[in-house]
């Protein structure tokens, strides 16, 4: 189903008697993107009445900007044992020898990508989750994994619990993408993913994706499991975003960014650095981690500042005349949660980067301006300062909402 079409949900209140099991690698309180989709679901399910336990590794408490979304689901942990070092680049020649160090023990105990997070996580994680699902009871098992080892793990209790339904969450394209080191997979270790990959959509009930491209192309892949392969999209939370305070354009436009930032688009930036270095727009950037060519840009106009909870970026970001957005080739055919987040605000989106499907989706539904790797300054200026009438498609957006998804998953996952 296409994202704002007209479909008969059930009402909030056929959650009740639902009980549902989640396993989130990096659920709040521990930090990453990644906890993010499974926070939002797990609190629209309990709030439509569903009874809700997370499973999650013992990642600490380090800041979630979710933590509150969740602080009244049931969790429980399973102890994790993936090495730290490997969780980013280092800069240190210790930090590197270590890196590699780390990095080659992985390599020897791995058959597939040495980045898999769950790769020596596999004991405690079978007893937890047997622990958890005999106590809980659930009738749904949900399990979003980076990428397949703790898919697999989940696998081996299948047969223990045959009136749970398995359900499988497949955030990313892991096989075909370039994340966890699938990139540089080559041979027996790309087979082994492949076979993992496999192995989840044959051996799952249901497998969900926020990418309607990758659901399209399991279903060409494994043409028998099609008919159990859905798209749950990304959503924005309505108890987050800020409707845009409708004020006349600024003399000097604003121009927002919050979220994390990746290494490209570089022409558009440096025009979007020197328009700023002109005085005619400010750019705002809140990010964690600003790559160095970016960093590179910035002056007084156009500033990286410290990242900020999500309430608090969008109240800023109802005061701005632009949201940037810039599309990383990786993401340039997904379906990322910026996109209905931004859009759910009603400030027009100033995107740019890799075209793809979402590139369309931006112009299509006039959520905002597309800009052309070539464009020079004076043409951006233009745009920024003259914005064309931009009529949002509201219905498509507000199929992104969480509670209208959150029904969706509730119909999807009653099998």
């Amino acid at each position: 189903m296409k994202r704002g079409e007209k479909t008969d949900r059930p009402a909030s209140g056929d959650a009740e008697g639902r009980r549902f099991f989640i396993v989130s690698h990096t659920f709040p309180p521990a930090p990453g993107i990644g906890g993010r989709r499974w926070a939002k679901f797990a609190k629209y399910l309990r709030r439509a009445g569903a009874r809700v336990h997370v499973l999650r590794a013992t990642l600490g408490d380090q800041g979630s900007p979710w933590t509150e979304d969740v602080a009244d689901i049931s969790q429980s942990t399973y102890a994790h044992s993936f090495p730290k070092i490997l969780d980013a680049v280092p800069v240190s020649l210790s930090g590197k020898i270590r890196y590699r160090t780390a990095l080659l023990y992985n390599r020897l105990r791995s058959s597939g990508t040495p980045y898999d997070r769950a790769l020596f996580d596999e004991a405690s994680f079978l007893r937890a989750l047997r622990k958890g699902l005999e106590r809980e009871q659930p009738d749904t098992l949900i399990v979003s994994a980076a990428p397949f080892l703790l898919l697999k793990y989940a696998l081996q209790l299948r047969g223990d619990f045959p009136a749970i339904r398995f359900v499988a969450d497949l955030r990313d394209p892991w096989t075909s993408g370039t994340s966890y080191g699938y990139r540089a997979l080559r041979g027996r270790r790309k087979a082994y993913e492949e076979d993992s990959e496999a192995e989840a959509v044959r051996g799952f009930d249901l497998l969900l994706t926020p990418w309607e491209t990758l659901a399209a192309d399991l279903a060409a892949k494994y043409p028998d499991a099609a008919q159990k392969i859905k798209v749950l999209p990304h959503c924005y939370d309505a108890d987050e975003t800020v409707p845009r305070e409708r004020k006349p354009l600024r003399a000097v436009p604003l121009l927002c960014y919050g979220g994390n930032l990746y290494s490209g688009e570089q022409k558009v930036w440096k025009v979007l650095s020197d328009a700023a270095r002109s005085g005619k727009i400010e750019v705002v950037l809140r990010s964690s981690r600003i790559p160095g060519p970016i960093s590179d840009l910035c002056h007084a106009h156009f500033r990286a500042e410290e990242p900020v909870s999500s309430r608090t970026f969008f109240a800023e970001a109802a005061r701005a005349d632009w949201l940037l957005y810039p599309v990383p080739f990786e993401l340039r055919n997904g379906n990322p949660t910026k996109l209905p987040e931004f859009a759910a605000t009603g400030v027009p989106v100033l995107a740019f980067g890799a075209e793809g499907s979402l590139s369309a989706a931006i112009t299509r539904h006039e959520i905002g301006v597309w800009l052309d790797d070539g464009i020079d300054a004076e043409s951006m200026l233009r745009i920024v300062t003259s914005p064309p009438g931009l009529h949002p498609d509201q219905a498509f957006i507000k199929s992104f909402e969480a509670a209208a998804v959150t029904r969706d998953l509730l119909r999807i996952t009653d099998i």
